[in-house]
């Protein structure tokens, strides 16, 4: 067999591959109906594009988009951005089940926790020893000590936006439950 045939074979492979991707992403998708970008809808890259390379517009992107499309944009092969305050209630109801997505409950490094448990019920019996700590009465309770907090952030930010340099803030922030301060 001559070498040129194998890698061929692959590239014909991968060809179908792509075109199988875009068919499946644009127009098979359950949210395919759905408006924005086909760039977006067909790769994670265009996030990773304005993240990365633009160094974190993708917020003021996704902000256009719903200037342009309206208050439901697709953002991502697998994601919608929600600009519609009457549909929080909707989406956030306790009553709706609804199971996390599998790369978003990666991200902390614990998937036996409360916070990575992707199945719905399984993260309620998780989550059932800590609602206490979460109960409006105990938020109220801590209100005091993050208003201040945030209002020491907000003066370290009107005091940063005079220099007109960007602000780096890798690494700061909360720490081992404190908040460290920006200068």
């Amino acid at each position: 067999m001559v070498w040129w045939h194998v890698f061929l074979s692959f590239g014909v492979a991968g060809a179908f591959y792509v075109l199988w991707l875009a068919l499946q992403r644009l127009w098979l998708s359950p949210i395919a109906h759905f408006p924005g970008p086909k760039l977006a809808a067909l790769t994670m890259w265009y996030e990773f594009y304005y993240g990365s390379f633009l160094e974190g517009q993708y917020t003021f992107r996704i902000a256009e988009m719903h200037r342009k499309y309206g208050p439901i944009v697709r953002i991502s092969p697998y994601e919608l951005h929600i600009d519609d305050a009457e549909y929080y209630e909707t989406l956030y109801s306790r009553d709706a089940p609804r199971d996390k997505s599998l790369h978003l409950t990666g991200m902390f490094g614990a998937p036996a926790s409360a916070f990575g448990t992707v199945d719905h019920r399984r993260h309620r019996i998780r989550r059932q020893p800590m609602n206490p700590f979460f109960s409006q009465q105990r938020i109220r309770q801590l209100e005091p000590m993050l208003r201040d907090m945030v209002d020491k952030l907000c003066d370290g930010l009107r005091a940063w936006k005079d220099r007109h340099t960007p602000l780096h803030i890798r690494g700061r922030g909360i720490h081992h439950g404190t908040l460290i301060s920006l200068s």
